[in-house]
């Protein structure tokens, strides 16, 4: 087959004596002969080039089945965590919410402390006060308190009858004596009534100013010696004018005042809820600002989101988020972009096997038996100069150190996994900061509802703010006025006092005048003795009478005292009794109140019991996940490291074998038989030793594919 084919073969002796030989030489102790050709090489080549290739393929595809494996444990990681931290946010809510029960139990219990009232002190208390009233009406209904009037009423009769003997007793007495002096007197009480009309017209000159803004004139005329009240009268009219317009102004001062307080009422109620919703709103706020701060959540996811976009829009990925996007969203959109970056390259082996296929199929014969260097895409044929660039750019290429291809790959393969790396992280971090974000999206719409109604309360106050002073001020106009007509009707009251006094002077002047006129009508029937003896009797039987009127007045004082007394008594003891029941009242509602309060610290502690419960399995669960991918990236990174470990021992196995061919190829050109024997002596070392890795590597690859995943 040799001489036929013309091809260079290696001799392999048997395995009993472990000797070889070239070109068909064989030692002196060989007994069989085994004659390997190049085609015979070259398929050995090409089934270890296959082998290497399913240990990578192999390899990678664990790879990529592992990383798929630990994605889905670290997705429903995150899905726990997310789901225990909500759980974690509402538990808070509730413990808060047990909390402000648990205050408010406390301030009714810390309430200002006094004497428990029970039922019956209320039914007693009231049972005293009817009673007390009974009594007071037994007062006030005492027969004496009618009977005393009466005969106070008797004696007055009696007096006034003795008075008006009395009176005649003493003009006839004084006509007796004095006739002489009436005269005196009626020319005195003339000057006095010039003297205080006088200070009449000067008091109305000194008021003339208010008078007329109120349309009361000055003038009293100069009346007639015929009208006693002629001064009194108009006086009395302009009084009566006078507090006409002070009664009127005052009800209209008083019904302002009202309506003043009703507003300033309306304005105490709306500040105080004003103020409410306005703690409240700023309670909110600074909740949304504490939320928003630099090392909290939604800060954190701002900033994710801006890097996401940043990092996508950069490296040309579709289907970026937007800026409002969700954090649920944002969180399946870091999933999928995750999931997305599988680590897909070519190792520098493959490279260099796949140049080297290249340049094999670069190789050509030409007709006449020469070798050609033709382009492996086009066939198109190259002359020496550039075969020689070819060559150089495919050994260049092929170089598994130094390949762009494989600088490229590699390359690419470090972006994906930094991408990965990126997206997880940034996940993870969304996921964290979640209950930050749902809180601060609740807190955002309340600050939004609640600002609506503070703004409309705020223009309410305002304008009921105006209506207050601008009725302040109308009251203030109204009181000056008021306060003016109450000082002018004090000076008409009295300038209408001193017209009474006027009056009455005049009445004096012409009573004497005409007493004086008609003295001889003067009794005459008794002398000045008897008419002195009569006059003293029945002085003394007034003042025995006056003295009866004063113990009857007594008598009726003390009736009074004691009605009175009675009455406030009762008063009191129905005050006492409303406040017994005020007090009763207050600690049933306190006690309703702290019922109501230990139901729901009850209601609320169970809540919060339940989901403390339901916590512990995730916490579980999400223990046993953590374990679980430890495990599993623990178990890939042993099962990928013995991969590579066999697949470079065959490598170098192979690579040692390529470099044994080559010796002998170098050889066999050489024609140098001292080299041929420590070549076959090297060669049968190297096949034994290829044999034996083979067949360890054979029985690797049924234990992998035998293997299961884990999960």
């Amino acid at each position: 087959s040799q001489a036929t084919t013309g091809r260079k073969s290696v001799g392999v002796d048997s395995v009993a004596t472990g000797r070889t030989s070239v070109g068909g030489m064989t030692g002196l102790s060989q007994e069989t002969l085994v004659t390997i050709n190049g085609d015979d090489m070259d398929a050995f080549q090409n089934a270890v080039t296959k082998k290497r290739t399913e240990l990578q393929s192999e390899k990678d595809e664990y790879h990529a089945e592992a990383m798929n494996q630990q994605d889905d444990l670290v997705k429903k990681l995150s899905d726990l965590n997310a789901k225990t931290n909500i759980m974690n946010a509402e538990i808070d809510k509730l413990r808060a919410k047990e909390n402000e029960a648990v205050k408010e139990g406390h301030r009714l219990k810390s309430a200002p402390a006094h004497t428990k009232i029970r039922k019956n002190q209320v039914e007693e208390a009231k049972k005293a006060a009817q009673k007390a009233f009974k009594e007071a009406d037994e007062a006030n209904n005492d027969p004496r308190m009618t009977v005393i009037p009466q005969e106070i009423a008797s004696h007055e009769d009696k007096i006034s009858a003795l008075k008006a003997d009395i009176e005649d007793d003493q003009s006839t007495l004084i006509g007796l004596r004095k006739n002489e002096e009436q005269l005196r007197e009626i020319s005195l009480l003339k000057r006095q009534i010039e003297n205080e009309r006088e200070v009449i017209v000067d008091a109305l000159r000194e008021q003339s100013a208010a008078l007329y803004r109120y349309q009361v004139t000055t003038d009293i005329g100069d009346g007639t010696e015929d009208d006693d009240n002629y001064i009194f009268n108009v006086m009395e009219e302009k009084a009566n004018s006078i507090e006409q317009k002070y009664l009127l102004n005052k009800d209209n001062l008083d019904r302002a005042s009202e309506a003043r307080s009703r507003i300033q009422h309306s304005v105490s109620e709306k500040a105080a809820m004003q103020q409410h919703n306005t703690r409240q709103l700023s309670n909110l706020r600074n909740q949304s600002a504490a939320l928003r701060a630099p090392n909290r959540g939604v800060q954190r996811i701002e900033t994710i989101i801006s890097e996401v976009q940043k990092y996508e829009v950069e490296n040309g990925l579709p289907n970026t988020v937007a800026v409002n996007v969700d954090p649920q969203a944002l969180v399946q959109h870091l999933t999928t972009r995750v999931s997305e970056c599988q680590e897909e390259h070519d190792s520098p082996d493959t490279v260099t096997r796949m140049m080297k296929k290249l340049k094999k199929l670069a190789r050509k014969s030409n007709p006449d038996g020469t070798d050609a260097v033709v382009c492996p895409c086009c066939d198109r044929s190259m002359n020496a100069t550039e075969a020689q660039v070819f060559k150089e750019k495919m050994s260049h290429l092929a170089d598994p150190t130094d390949s762009p291809i494989v600088q490229s790959d590699q390359s690419r393969a470090e972006k994906i996994r930094k991408a990965k790396q990126l997206f997880t992280k940034w996940r993870d971090e969304v996921s964290q900061s979640m209950p930050d974000a749902l809180d601060y999206k609740r807190i955002s719409a309340e600050v939004v509802a609640l600002e609506g109604p503070v703004q409309d309360n705020e223009d309410e106050l305002k304008r009921l703010d105006q209506e207050v002073k601008a009725a302040t001020k109308d009251i203030d106009e109204q009181t000056e006025e008021v306060d003016e007509l109450r000082t002018l009707l004090e000076v008409m009251s009295r300038l209408r006092d001193e017209a009474s006094k006027i009056a009455g002077k005049h009445t004096q002047i012409r009573e004497k005048g005409e007493f004086m006129k008609f003295d001889g009508n003067i009794d005459s029937s008794r002398d000045l003795d008897v008419v002195e003896k009569d006059l003293g009797r029945r002085q003394r039987e007034k003042e025995d009478l006056l003295t009866a009127v004063g113990d009857l007045n007594k008598e009726s004082a003390v009736l009074n005292n004691r009605a009175k007394a009675a009455s406030d008594m009762a008063a009191n003891l129905e005050k006492r009794a409303k406040s017994y029941e005020e007090k009763y009242n207050e600690e049933q509602k306190s006690s309703v109140r702290r019922t109501e309060l230990n139901e729901l610290m009850t209601v609320t502690r169970e809540e919060r019991e339940k989901l403390e419960k339901q916590r512990e399995p995730l916490k579980k669960q999400i223990k046993d996940k953590e374990t679980d991918l430890k495990r599993l990236r623990q178990s890939n990174q042993h099962e990928e490291n013995r991969l590579n470990d066999n697949l470079n021992n065959f490598s170098q196995a192979a690579q040692r074998l390529d470099d044994f061919n080559g010796k002998i190829s170098k050889y066999l050109e050489s024609n140098k038989s001292e080299a041929l024997e420590r070549l076959n002596d090297d060669l049968a070392s190297h096949e034994a030793k290829v044999t034996e890795k083979k067949r360890t590597l054979q029985v690797s690859i049924e234990l992998i594919g035998a293997r299961p995943f884990k999960s």
